[in-house]
């Protein structure tokens, strides 16, 4: 099945995927599978859902509940695909300043992302070389 509709409506949703719902209301059909149980710190479940446009999609989840949908291809904001955006056209784009701007971190091969918070917006931004990579959607 392809998902080819990443947009984005704001504390929301991505796509066909809601926040604050029941991830059982979706299904294997659409390529759901649970990638981690509940961790001892959090208590949250990760899913994933396998999509023919490659977009990789999780799901952290609380009792079930959606809390927050990570993308890192494609997530579309008044038709524009904030994934590959430079941070000054996503903050242009959002016509809203980060809130916060958080400490990067260095992953093992030696990469480092650092996030960028809107929280007005629900929104965290994972930004590498000045370049979006990644983002979380959640309410708030």
């Amino acid at each position: 099945m392809k998902h080819l509709n990443w947009d984005w409506v704001p504390q929301t949703r991505v796509g066909f995927l809601y926040l604050n719902t029941l991830v059982t209301d979706y299904d294997e059909e659409m390529g759901l599978f649970l990638s981690e149980t509940a961790d001892d710190i959090t208590g949250w479940e990760t899913y994933e859902i396998d999509s023919e446009d490659s977009q990789e999609i999780c799901l952290f989840t609380e009792d079930k509940v959606i809390m927050s949908i990570v993308v890192d291809k494609f997530i579309y904001y008044k038709g524009i695909n904030l994934i590959g955006l430079d941070e000054n056209q996503l903050i242009d784009n959002l016509r809203i300043e980060p809130n916060e701007i958080g400490k990067g971190v260095i992953y093992e091969n030696g990469d480092v992302v650092t996030p960028l918070e809107f929280d007005p917006l629900g929104l965290e931004v994972w930004i590498q070389d000045d370049i979006v990579v990644s983002v979380c959607c959640m309410k708030l």
